[in-house]
């Protein structure tokens, strides 16, 4: 995954992950996390480890839980990636849908415009 976004100009810090499910978990991994999205303890984590204010900061996210979590945890810009590509219309309470990962970077330049006062 860095390898990716880095052949995109994108480089990535830290990579977060929670491995407890409360239905599919297996052993002591079958419980409910306050890390396991869409609740907010990623987020609150990265945020306490790089010092991020979160309100003044962009979420891309390629499903919905993610963007619920950065909803939860105060995030100021959550733009969901609509991989798909589809044109339809998303139901989603993200700030924006982009369709490719070229289009988040012109999203970003709109962004004052776009997230500004939420």
């Amino acid at each position: 995954m860095y390898e990716v976004f880095l052949a995109q100009g994108a480089i990535i810090d830290k990579v977060y992950f929670c491995p407890f499910h409360p239905e599919h978990g297996i052993g002591h991994y079958k419980i409910d996390s306050p890390y396991r999205k869409p609740a907010p303890g990623m987020i609150y984590q990265a945020a306490q480890e790089f010092d991020v204010d979160l309100a003044k900061s962009v979420l891309v996210g390629d499903k919905e839980s993610d963007i619920q979590a950065g909803i939860a945890a105060g995030v100021g810009c959550n733009v969901l990636y609509n991989s798909s590509g589809l044109r339809d219309a998303v139901d989603t309470a993200a700030s924006a849908v982009v369709n490719t990962l070229n289009d988040i970077n012109g999203f970003l330049g709109r962004y004052q415009t776009t997230c500004a006062g939420k």
